[in-house]
């Protein structure tokens, strides 16, 4: 064989190989993201092209006559993947276009248009087809005679129209990686389109000293693209495809080994034609000598594949530094998770990673997690200490592929699961996630330490806090309080004195004034302080009844109806009727003043079950997003006349209670808001009444 036949066998099989393998991936996706049917479509045209070539070549080398079916067979197939390969590949740029630009410029009427008269050449088809099999056999390139020229031009003119599309295409994406890939797939198109303007309309392809070399060069070409779509997806994972690495090394062991025995049989048959050296003797030498240099080329080839791939071995490196060192600067595990996770899948270019806590809280967990399902590997885990779970049944369940167990010495902190296509999670991507576990559970336990220390900073801080408020409460109540009470005592005095004589409206005022600020001073003292322990106990019902009692001075005067439900009378000791008491009262003000008039307030309480269960519901403007967490703190209002401390004294007091306060708003039709709450029935010490 010739050096030309070579190139062409090598050439032709690798390029079948490689295009077809690629489609077949594209093609088992699971996940179908709106251009595959292009991309496959181009792929099968390249494929088959490179396919029809390689029998060609194969029976030109074997003998064939000119003119024989089955090379007229082999050469239908290469002519029909010729004429779709312009259309094939404009499809496919333009349907990836679209669907990356969310059809808003180039919506699907556009594209769709694009496609049709992309094709619509092909009309022409079934008449060369024809031509190729009734007139004088001659290779594709040839029969094609005069429309050579045209055929030319629609190659050229598609291959820079997708350059430009590649070009385009860059200002969708953010990541280097992939503008890098559209720029090299850019110029690869441009060279190619170059380089056959020369050959084919330029003429080059006649002139008989590197015309054949030319041409066989041509077509071969298409394979660089391709190369780099491959290389992209074995290196990044580009879109969610993956190359494994034995494909790489089988691949470059056939090119070595048919380029050793063409080497050694052209040396053999050049030293017997020259010297009359014995056939078959130079080769049997060049086998020796290949099984003396096996090793040296081994350790060669490994040092090739492993140079072309240290880049992904060290990106690898980085995201295990990047998850080590970045954790220390989170603070809390509800800004640290979310991190860890995308880092981890677009680092190692799975679908998706979810990391799952043992404790964890609202804020730290996927609700969207089969609990019994991940209960059971929970429990299977920690039974047998496994690091790594790939129970398919199992894991589907919980939508993963495999799981990671978050090992912190003998304890499981969390679990991470990993949702991946098939063949993603290689022997790389594993030994990461092997790694990476051990450093995400150990950042997970330093951010929990460090939530702790916030914690407990924050608790002295506020304990400081109060101390200091509660000696100038003290302050406030010694100087204040008493004075009020006189003026009030006088105001009441001259009131009955001056019946009728027109002052009473305004000394009614001073008594409501003098009642406001009492009011205030008593919020003040009641926020820093602790609830105040009554010598008997009181029943659920009695504290409604009180509670009612204290606010209907204030519905009346502001037109609002207040209810009262109470389910399951109970008897709570002293401290605790206390605390109910005036949780109550701060959140009916609260209700009362918030509800417009003819506005309504319903205070329910549930004694009956290990939980007792109080909400106070009103009808007013309702509390904004942005305020639902404001409102909780000291002195924050949004009346012109309050002190802001209606809602922290409720928190303080079922903080004392071991309850915590909810905010529901708006209720209904955008309006109403509804804060409720919920306490042990153990810890308020009494007992139902039977």
């Amino acid at each position: 064989m010739s050096a030309l036949e070579i190139v062409m066998l090598v050439g032709f099989a690798s390029g079948a190989a490689l295009h077809l393998y690629i489609t077949w991936l594209i093609a088992r996706r699971e996940d179908r993201w709106g251009p595959e049917p292009a991309f496959v479509a181009l792929g099968l045209t390249l494929g088959l092209w490179h396919a029809g070539s390689l029998i060609a070549a194969l029976l030109r080398i074997l003998g064939v006559p000119d003119g024989n079916v089955v090379l007229r067979v082999s050469d239908t197939l290469v002519f029909t993947a010729l004429a779709f390969l312009p259309a094939s590949l404009a499809h496919a740029h333009v349907a990836f276009l679209g669907w990356r630009d969310g059809y808003h410029r180039f919506t699907r009427r556009l594209v769709r248009s694009f496609t049709i008269l992309g094709y619509s050449p092909l009309a022409l088809l079934p008449f060369a087809l024809g031509r190729l099999w009734h007139s004088v056999y001659a290779s594709p390139v040839d029969a094609m005679g005069p429309w050579l020229i045209a055929f030319s031009i629609w190659h050229v003119a598609v291959l820079f129209q997708a350059s430009i599309v590649d070009k385009f295409l860059r200002r969708y994406f953010t990541d280097p990686r992939e503008r890098d890939f559209f720029d090299r797939l850019s110029a690869a198109l441009v060279v190619i389109a170059v380089f056959y303007l020369i050959v084919y309309p330029g003429g080059l392809r006649q002139v008989p000293s590197i015309g054949p070399w030319l041409e066989v060069l041509v077509q071969l070409a298409s394979i660089v693209p391709t190369t780099i779509v491959a290389y992209y997806i074995f290196r990044y994972n580009l879109y969610k495809l993956v190359i494994q690495r034995s494909l790489a090394y089988a691949l470059l062991a056939g090119i070595a080994a048919v380029v050793y025995v063409f080497v050694v049989r052209s040396f053999d048959q050049y030293l017997v034609a020259a010297f009359g050296a014995r056939p078959g003797v130079i080769e049997a030498i060049g086998v020796v000598c290949m099984v003396l240099v096996a090793w040296p080329m081994r350790r060669l080839m490994d040092r090739s594949v492993r140079h072309l791939f240290v880049t992904e071995i060290g990106h690898y490196r980085t995201v295990v530094e990047q998850v080590s060192t970045e954790s220390h600067s989170f603070n809390q595990l509800r800004e640290l998770l979310p991190y860890v996770e995308t880092v981890v899948t677009r680092a190692l270019g799975v679908d998706a990673v979810r990391i799952r806590l043992a404790d964890g809280n609202d804020e730290t967990q996927h609700g969207d997690l089969d609990e019994r399902a991940f209960a059971a590997l929970w429990h299977e885990m920690v039974r047998d200490r496994l690091d790594f779970a790939e129970d398919g049944a199992r894991l589907a369940a919980l939508g993963a592929t495999a799981a990671w167990g978050l090992w912190r010495d003998d304890d499981m902190v969390g679990v991470m699961l990993i949702t991946a296509s098939p063949g993603t999670l290689d022997d790389q991507r594993t030994a990461v996630l092997g790694v990476l576990s051990g450093q995400i559970a150990t950042a997970i336990e330093n951010t929990r330490l460090v939530e702790e220390k916030v914690r407990l900073e924050r608790a002295l801080m506020t304990k400081e806090r109060l101390a200091s408020l509660g000696q100038m409460a003290a302050t406030v109540a010694h100087e204040i309080k008493n004075p009020l009470s006189a003026i009030k005592s006088i105001v009441q005095v001259l009131r009955e004195e001056s019946s009728g004589a027109g002052q009473d409206e305004d000394l009614r005022l001073i008594v409501g004034e003098v009642d406001r600020l009492n009011r205030t001073v008593t919020q003040l003292l009641s926020f820093s302080r602790p609830a105040i322990a009554e010598s008997t106990p009181a029943m659920l019902g009695e504290i409604a009844k009180t509670v009612g009692r204290l606010l209907d001075p204030d519905a009346r005067a502001g037109g609002v109806n207040v209810g009262m439900q109470v389910h399951g009378d109970r008897l709570v000791s002293g401290a605790t009727s206390n605390a109910l008491r005036e949780v109550l009262i701060n959140l009916g003000l609260n209700a009362v003043q918030s509800t417009p008039d003819g506005g309504h307030v319903e205070i329910r309480i549930d004694g009956g079950g290990e939980t007792v269960r109080l909400s106070v519901e009103d009808t007013g403007a309702g509390i904004p997003d942005e305020l639902q967490l404001k409102v909780r703190e000291p002195f924050f209002t949004t009346r012109q006349r309050g002190t802001g401390l209606g809602l922290a004294i409720v928190e303080r007091r079922l903080t004392e209670l071991g309850g915590f306060m909810r905010i529901e708003s708006p209720i209904t039709s955008g309006l109403g808001t509804r804060v409720s709450f919920e306490i042990q029935a153990e810890l308020l010490e009494g007992s139902p009444r039977s």
